[in-house]
C-alpha cells in the first residue's frame, strides 16, 4: 500500500464533491480571534453531510461535520486546555477543529 503524508492537524473536505472517495485532508486554517482550537474525538455525521460530500446538497453547505466531542487544545475563555467538551463546530470532520467557546459545553461526568 502507498504511504500517505497528511498534515499534523487537518479536516477532511471533498475535493471535488461527488464521491466519498474524494475526501482529502486539508490543513487546519488559523483560528479567528475569540475562538478555540479543539482536538476532535468523535463527530456526529448525518445525511446532510453525505449529501454535502456527494455534491447533492443545494447551495454551498460548507465543510462536512457540525457537532463533535472534543478536547480543548488552545484559545481563551472559560474552558481549560485539556478539558473534554462537546458541541457545535462547523467542519469538524478531521483531527482538529475551530469552535466558538459559546458553542461548547463541558462533557458530563
Amino acid at each position: 500500500s502507498a504511504a500517505h503524508s497528511f498534515p499534523d492537524k487537518f479536516r477532511l473536505f471533498p475535493v471535488p464533491r461527488g464521491s466519498l472517495g474524494s475526501l482529502r485532508p486539508l490543513p487546519l486554517e488559523a483560528s479567528p480571534l475569540g475562538s478555540l482550537r479543539v482536538r476532535v474525538m468523535a463527530v456526529g455525521l448525518n445525511f446532510r453531510d453525505v449529501l454535502n460530500v456527494l455534491g447533492m446538497y443545494p447551495g454551498d453547505p460548507g465543510p462536512p461535520g457540525g457537532d463533535c466531542s472534543c478536547v480543548r487544545s488552545s484559545g481563551g475563555g472559560f474552558h481549560s486546555v485539556g478539558e473534554s467538551v462537546f458541541g457545535l463546530s462547523s467542519g469538524c470532520l478531521g483531527t482538529h477543529s475551530v469552535a466558538w467557546r459559546e458553542s461548547l459545553a463541558p462533557m458530563p461526568l
